[in-house]
C-alpha cells in the first residue's frame, strides 16, 4: 500500500510541479489580492466586494496562510488539494474493485489530465471549478458508502454533507450537482433499510448536520461583522439582476469551450468509455450512478451559465469523467485480462469502437499541447526558473510591469488606486484597491451596483484610477454603462499617462480640499 501512495505522490510531482512556474492571469491575481487583505483583517464584501462566491477566496487565504502569498505558494497548496483528490479518489477506486493496493490511474485520469488542462491553458489553474471537484467527489462517496450498510453510517452522512457544504461555499449554482446523486442514493439507502421513514430521517438528518458545520460558521463570520444582508444580497438578489439586464449572448465562446474540452479530455473520455462499457456489465454500483448524475449536473450547470461559458468552466465535468474512468478501470483492466483468450461480443466491440472514435478527436487539438517544449526541470524548483518560465507564458506581466513601474517612482502619489480592468495591477505593482467594489467584472454589474460604484469613487477619490484600454475595452465599458465615473474623471481627474493599453488618470485635489 505505502508503495502504490508512493507511486502516486511521485507522478503527481512529475505533472504539477511546472505548475509552481505558472503566472497569475486576472481572475487569480483579484483572488490573491483579496485573500492576502483577508488574512490582514479585511471584511469579505464589505471591504473587497465581487460577485464570486466565497469559497474561493478563503481558499487563497488559506492557501497563502499556510504556503505563503506568491504565485508559488498558491500553486504549491493547489497541488496538495489536487494530490489529495487524486488519492481519494484512488482509494474509493481500490475498494470497489477489492484491491490491496492503490491503482495509478487516477494519477493520470484526474491528476494529470487537470494540469494538462492547466497548461494548456494557464488561466484554468486554481479556479472554482476545478477545485470543487474534490468536496464534490467526496460528497457523493461518502454518501454512497453510507449506503453500503452496517454499522457507522451516520458519520458517513455528516462527513457527505460536510463535504457538500463546501461545495456551496465555492459556488451555491453546483448545489445541483449534490441534489441530483444524494437524491439517488436515499432511494438506495431506503430501499435497503427496514424501516423507511427512520431511514429518510437518518439519511437526511446526517446530511443537514454535515451542511450545517461548514455553512454555520460561513453564516457567523458574516453575522459577526454585521454583513449577513450583504451576504444575501450578493448571493441571492444581485444574480437574478445580472442576468435580467445582460444582453443576449452569442454561442460561439461556448463553442469554442465545448471543442476545447472535448480536444483535452478526449483520451479521459475515451477510458471513461471503456470503463463504464466494463463495470455497468457487472452487478449496478450505486457510486457509478451518482457520480453519472452528478456529471450531468455538473454540464447542466456550465450550460445555464450563458455569461461566462468559460473554458474553465469545463474544468468541473472534466474532473468527474476522469474520476468515473478512474473508478472503474480496475473492473475494465480485469474485464480486458479475461477476455484476452475469447472473443469479443458485439457490445464490446461497440464499446471499443466508440473509445477509439472520441479518442481520435484529440489529434485536432495537437496544437494544445505546443507550450509544453518550454518546460524546463528547474522551472517549478527555483525563483530564476520561474521568473524565466512566466516570460515564456505570454506578455502579460511585462505587459503590466511597463504599465505600472512607474507608480514605484518617488514622485508618484502614494496611496490605493482603482484599476478599471485586470486586478494584475493591483498584484504587481503592491497598490491596494482604493474602494470595495472590484473593476474586474463591470461588464456583469446591474444599474444599482454601477450607482454604488460611483457613490464610492466620489467619496474614495483614489490617487490613480486606471481605464484599461486593450484588450478588454474598459473604456467603452464606462462610456456605454457608467457615465457617472466619467464625470468623476472629468470632473476631479487628469490624464497623465496613456498607451495603447489604456490610461492613467490622476487625482488633481485631495477629498478634503474638494469644492475650496
Amino acid at each position: 500500500m505505502r508503495r502504490s501512495i508512493a507511486c502516486i505522490i511521485g507522478l503527481m510531482a512529475v505533472v504539477g510541479w511546472p505548475s509552481l512556474a505558472m503566472p497569475f492571469r486576472g481572475d487569480e491575481a483579484l483572488f490573491a489580492v483579496v485573500a492576502q487583505d483577508l488574512a490582514a483583517g479585511s471584511v469579505l464584501y464589505r471591504d473587497h466586494w465581487d460577485i464570486t462566491n466565497p469559497g474561493i477566496f478563503w481558499f487563497y487565504q488559506l492557501a497563502g496562510t499556510l504556503c505563503g502569498f506568491s504565485e508559488t505558494g498558491i500553486r504549491l497548496f493547489e497541488w496538495l488539494w489536487i494530490t489529495a483528490f487524486v488519492l481519494a479518489v484512488a482509494e474509493a477506486a481500490r475498494r470497489a474493485a477489492g484491491m490491496d493496493r492503490l491503482p495509478l490511474a487516477p494519477a493520470l485520469f484526474v491528476g494529470a489530465a487537470y494540469y494538462a488542462a492547466g497548461y494548456s491553458a494557464t488561466s484554468t489553474l486554481t479556479k472554482t471549478e476545478g477545485l470543487v471537484s474534490f468536496p464534490l467527489f467526496l460528497a457523493v462517496w461518502f454518501a454512497s458508502r453510507a449506503c453500503e450498510g452496517g454499522r457507522g453510517r451516520l458519520p458517513w452522512l455528516v462527513a457527505a454533507g460536510a463535504a457538500g457544504g463546501i461545495v456551496v461555499l465555492f459556488k451555491m449554482l453546483l448545489s445541483g450537482c449534490l441534489a441530483l446523486p444524494w437524491l439517488y442514493l436515499l432511494w438506495v439507502y431506503v430501499s435497503r433499510a427496514p424501516s423507511k421513514g427512520r431511514a429518510i430521517v437518518e439519511f437526511a438528518g446526517g446530511l443537514a448536520c454535515g451542511l450545517l458545520l461548514v455553512l454555520a460558521p460561513a453564516v457567523g463570520y458574516f453575522a459577526f461583522h454585521g454583513e449577513t444582508s450583504l451576504l444575501v444580497r450578493t448571493l441571492f438578489e444581485l444574480p437574478p439582476k445580472i442576468m435580467a439586464e445582460a444582453g443576449p449572448s452569442g454561442t460561439t465562446r461556448l463553442v469554442l469551450a465545448i471543442k476545447w474540452f472535448l480536444q483535452q479530455y478526449a483520451p479521459v473520455l475515451a477510458a471513461a468509455a471503456f470503463a463504464l462499457g466494463c463495470r455497468l456489465r457487472s452487478p449496478r454500483d450505486p457510486m457509478v450512478v451518482a457520480l453519472l448524475l452528478a456529471l450531468a449536473a455538473a454540464t447542466a450547470a456550465v450550460l445555464i451559465q450563458r455569461l461566462s461559458w468559460w473554458t474553465y468552466h469545463f474544468l468541473l465535468p472534466g474532473s468527474l469523467v476522469g474520476v468515473i474512468a478512474s473508478y472503474g478501470w480496475p473492473a475494465a483492466c480485469q474485464a480486458v485480462r479475461d477476455r484476452l483468450t475469447s472473443p469479443l461480443t458485439t457490445g464490446e466491440k461497440a464499446v471499443l469502437a466508440a473509445a477509439a472514435g472520441v479518442l481520435l478527436f484529440e489529434s485536432f487539438g495537437a496544437e494544445i499541447y505546443q507550450d509544453l517544449r518550454l518546460l524546463r526541470f528547474d522551472m517549478g524548483l527555483t525563483a530564476k526558473g520561474r521568473r524565466d518560465f512566466r516570460d515564456t507564458t505570454g506578455t502579460t506581466y511585462d505587459e503590466v510591469h511597463a504599465e505600472t513601474n512607474w507608480l514605484a517612482d518617488p514622485a508618484a502619489l502614494p496611496g490605493p488606486i482603482y484599476v478599471c480592468g485586470d486586478p494584475l495591477f493591483y498584484w504587481l505593482s503592491g497598490r491596494r484597491p482604493a474602494v470595495a467594489i472590484s473593476g474586474w467584472s463591470l461588464e456583469l454589474y446591474p444599474r444599482e451596483v454601477r450607482a454604488e460604484l460611483a457613490e464610492q469613487l466620489e467619496r474614495a477619490l483614489p490617487v490613480y484610477v486606471y481605464v484599461s484600454r486593450n484588450p478588454y475595452h474598459y473604456d467603452d465599458m464606462l462610456r456605454d454603462r457608467y457615465p457617472e465615473v466619467l464625470r468623476i474623471l472629468a470632473a476631479d481627474y487628469k490624464p497623465v499617462r496613456t498607451s495603447a493599453d489604456g490610461t492613467w488618470y490622476e487625482r488633481t485635489k485631495p477629498p478634503a480640499e474638494r469644492g475650496s
